[in-house]
């Protein structure tokens, strides 16, 4: 893929494969203009996802010409240009590339997509076959069965929102303990001369300290949220 236009979904491709001549000389194909880019979808929902220059894909010519169709689509489109099977006339289908499937640690394969020609991999990417998985970047998203995880930069989503859980009963079990040290303090002294006691003083220093460690955890708690959803502070 030389461009890509996300807003029209129209990428300029090269083919990868040159024309062999009847002599025998291979020479490149010319790069194709403008061509549709194909994702899952249909009237209402599509799936898509980023795609860049260098990116590889499979190019399907179509057997009639697309010309009219390009410009208003629907059905029963009468296109008079006779030609078949014309480059012109090509849709390209992301996702084909060439690779090399490797065994990997864990549960799961990596696809190992061809060396450049400095022996540089082009990409690695682990896979399993028993789940499906979404993956962009550092981010993963998967579905086994009837559960499903996310992850982004080794972050677990659920292993995060379960400490902040913890983090929460333990602010709540801090705050009774508070309320309780409230309600039972006594003062010391004679009338005149009124004092919290000792024994209330040490308490509450204690619920003192456990609220600070409470808005740390939960400072905590927020940063690791906004690493694995990406969301602003």
């Amino acid at each position: 893929m030389v461009k890509y236009d996300a807003e029209k979904r129209r990428a300029d491709i090269q083919p990868s494969i040159k024309r062999k001549l009847p002599d025998g000389e291979f020479v490149d194909f010319p790069v194709i203009p403008d061509v549709p880019v194909k994702f899952p979808g249909s009237k209402q929902y599509t799936l898509c996802f980023p795609l860049e220059k260098d990116d590889e894909v499979l190019c399907l010519c179509m057997e009639r010409g697309t010309d009219t169709w390009r410009d208003s689509g629907g059905s029963g489109v009468e296109e008079n240009d006779p030609r078949r099977f014309s480059l012109m006339d090509c849709v390209a289908v992301p996702g084909l590339q060439p690779v090399e499937f490797i065994a990997a640690e864990g549960d799961g394969f990596c696809v190992v997509h061809k060396a450049k020609p400095d022996g540089d991999l082009i990409s690695a990417i682990t896979m399993d076959d028993d789940k499906i998985k979404v993956i962009h970047q550092k981010a993963v998203f998967g579905i086994k069965g009837n559960k499903f995880s996310f992850k982004n930069d080794q972050k677990d989503f659920f292993t995060v929102m379960s400490k902040t859980l913890d983090d929460m009963k333990t602010a709540a079990q801090n705050m009774k303990t508070h309320a309780d040290n409230v309600k039972a303090h006594k003062t010391v002294g004679s009338p005149a001369n009124h004092n919290v006691s000792p024994d209330d003083i040490t308490k509450f220093q204690a619920d003192s300290q456990n609220f600070i460690t409470d808005a740390q955890n939960f400072g905590t708690d927020k940063s690791d949220l906004g690493k694995v959803m990406e969301a602003g502070e």
